[in-house]
């Protein structure tokens, strides 16, 4: 089975009622539309001869036309690129060189921004959204491609649903099943990126299909969740689809404004958000949040960075309702969440256990042998989630796709005898300062844990003496009158001396991001302030302004111990 054949079959029975709300057209899409219309893009992909073994491209952000369009690709038996609808021009080119497509669809007006040869290269590329925009230059729409189909008893103008959907569905979806085994490639998904140029996961009909049989660990057919994670991103991407296959309603969110989300929330009466942990600290500390405007959220899932328990517990206790807050830890090359925990309900420092199916074991980074349990290590995972591996790159396939069927993750972490999961920190985060190891996960944890502090992340640099440093990065709350040696003196009061932040602190307006709300730390090992100098004898502080390369984040100030 492919996985647009068991997402079809579990929303069979859910007919013309909502499937997902735009959160400000309102736009609508019902169960049904979402049926007719993905098999009415599948008949163009395969009037086209785009199906199994073909790739199609597809560049949007989080709407209603997303998972339509998702399923025809699916139905035809192609696999899908998901690219982001954000991309620059380099980025785009990168994009397509690894994964070259046949077909592209995208938003409205990215296409005149982006225009080049490897676009136009590009056998269809197909335009859609509600702008009133003109179609550009060698591109097509896609409500133009469709009404070129041959009309039949089965599909009106407007798309709506016909009592013999059902049929049409089954028809375009026949094939030969022998020909699409679950080790098909069904999804391409970039990498998070954070410490370099992305790299392309593969992911099979089965991989996906495995999680989405989890989903009622995730989400209630009751639910009203908020699509807020980018659909580009496996998180973002295998919740929607976990959405859809249970019944639930999903109220997309297509850009962000903390403000905006908060309304969103009391609007569409949200249940269930899957959010990021800058997210909830942002919550936990906003000075603008009614929490009387949020007494229909029930659970909120924290994945995709680093957690600060301390914050979250805090943050449960403002809610007037019963709220359950969980949070997972996951990799794109294990498709989606692999372990998650309750909150109160685990160990400090604990994530929770390691999801079924999938199997956890801890290596020496070095040696690649197993460690035993509470020994902290390199963490691997097997099982039927993993993913095929890297498009193009088999040096990189081979580095991280094991023997045997284990993913290395790139993470440091722990097991304990209960088979609970420990997340210390990226292994290349790491910081080694005089044969000392330094988190700095645990850094900005504690950062965070400053009155002042909204968001905190900590790299290693280089020093001629102590060999590497942490230095910190603060986005302090508005109107906070923090200076850093506020931040001195706190951290000496929480961590020991080896771990103070002999690198200095800068103050930013915001930390840059990916699109996941991870940190991008390669930016932040890019920025070299000539003026921070460190007086071994005298200890002097320096303070200046100085702005990131990328020119998005004015630095308010950079000190030194």
């Amino acid at each position: 089975m492919q996985v647009s054949d068991y997402i079809l079959n579990c929303i069979q029975s859910y007919g013309a009622t909502t499937a997902q709300v735009d959160a400000e057209t309102h736009r609508r899409i019902s169960f049904d539309d979402i049926k007719c219309k993905c098999a009415k893009l599948a008949k163009w992909f395969r009037s086209h001869n785009l199906g199994k073994g073909s790739t199609v491209g597809l560049m949007s952000s989080n709407n209603i036309d997303f998972i339509w369009i998702l399923l025809g690709v699916w139905t035809s038996g192609a696999a899908c690129r998901l690219i982001c609808p954000k991309s620059t021009l380099y980025e785009l080119i990168h994009a397509l060189d690894i994964t070259p497509v046949e077909c592209l669809l995208m938003q409205k007006g990215k296409l005149k921004r982006l225009a080049c040869p490897k676009i136009s290269a590009v056998k269809y590329v197909l335009e859609f959204g509600e702008e009133k925009t003109h179609c550009s230059d060698g591109a097509i729409t896609l409500e133009d491609a469709l009404k070129d189909l041959k009309e039949d008893d089965h599909f009106d103008q407007s798309l709506q649903v016909k009592p013999t959907v059902q049929n049409e569905t089954q028809n375009v979806a026949a094939r030969d099943k022998s020909s699409n085994i679950p080790d098909d490639i069904a999804l391409i998904l970039t990498s998070s990126g954070t410490t370099g140029l992305p790299k392309c996961v593969m992911l099979t009909h089965g991989n996906i299909i495995t999680a989405l049989k989890k989903r009622h660990l995730f989400v209630e057919k009751s639910a009203v969740a908020l699509g807020l994670m980018p659909f580009r991103h496996a998180y973002g991407l295998i919740t929607m689809v976990m959405c859809l296959c249970e019944g639930a309603v999903l109220v997309n969110m297509t850009s962000f404004s903390f403000l905006r989300w908060i309304n969103i929330i009391k609007e569409f009466s949200v249940s269930h958000l899957h959010i990021v942990p800058s997210l909830s600290l942002s919550l936990l500390k906003s000075d603008i949040v009614n929490f009387e405007d949020l007494r229909s959220v029930r659970q909120i899932w924290v994945a995709a960075a680093p957690i600060c328990e301390e914050a979250h517990e805090k943050l449960k206790k403002k809610f007037h309702q019963p709220v359950r807050i969980y949070k997972a830890y996951g990799l794109t090359e294990a498709t989606f969440i692999v372990a998650f925990g309750e909150f109160e309900r685990q160990k400090p420092g604990c994530i929770g256990k390691i999801v079924e199916t999938m199997q956890c074991k801890i290596i020496d980074k070095d040696s690649g042998d197993d460690l035993p349990i509470n020994k902290v290590g390199e963490v691997c995972f097997k099982g039927p989630m993993v993913a095929k591996g890297y498009v193009n790159d088999p040096e990189a396939t081979a580095e991280i796709f094991c023997s045997g069927g284990w993913v290395r993750s790139g993470d440091l972490g722990s097991l304990d005898e209960a088979g609970c999961f420990y997340y210390v920190d990226r292994m290349k985060n790491i910081i080694k300062y005089q044969g000392q190891q330094i988190s700095p996960c645990e850094l900005e944890t504690v950062l965070i844990s400053h009155p002042d502090v909204k968001e905190a992340a900590v790299i290693g640099v280089p020093h001629e003496i102590f060999g590497e440093v942490p230095r910190a990065f603060i986005v302090p709350l508005d109107h906070s009158k923090v200076i850093a040696q506020d931040i001195h003196d706190y951290m000496k009061e929480m961590v020991a001396p080896f771990k103070q932040l002999i690198g200095g602190i800068v103050f930013l307006t915001e930390l840059p991001k990916t699109g996941l709300g991870k940190v991008k730390r390669s930016t932040l090992l890019n920025f070299e302030p000539k003026t921070v100098f460190y007086d071994e004898i005298r200890g002097k502080i320096s303070v200046h302004s100085h702005t990131l390369e990328s020119g998005e984040n004015r630095t308010e100030a950079v000190t030194t111990k």
